[in-house]
């Protein structure tokens, strides 16, 4: 009885819900509240636990940004290499249109649409 009532003394004015939670899922924890140190000390390893997770997972955060920068430069740099030579432009107009720099003679919508 006693103990029960220091386990809801201490759910009352003691810890916060996520100390609480904490404890209540470990299960080295005990039942009632008895070797509250314990408990304590249970909260404290899980709280730096979290911490560190949290700072991994800013730091993967970073890492997965930089990879996409990386990944997106290398996509700008292909794309600048696929168009065509700055004089082929001006020659594409002169030949109606046909990319004769692409082996397959695509058109080229825009001068398409010029030509109606």
């Amino acid at each position: 009885m006693r103990q029960e009532a220091r386990r809801l003394a201490v759910t009352r004015n003691g810890c916060s819900g996520r100390r609480k939670r904490i404890v209540a899922e470990d299960d080295r924890s005990s039942s009632n509240y008895t070797d509250h140190r314990q408990d304590k000390q249970i909260v404290e390893q899980r709280m730096w636990e979290e911490g560190h997770l949290g700072m991994l997972r800013l730091t993967l955060g970073r890492l997965e940004k930089m990879v996409g920068e990386q990944q997106r430069q290398a996509v700008q740099t292909r794309v600048a290499r696929a168009q065509p030579p700055p004089l082929a432009r001006r020659r594409k107009k002169l030949l109606g249109g046909r990319l004769w720099w692409r082996k397959d003679g695509q058109e080229d919508e825009t001068t398409k649409r010029e030509r109606g």
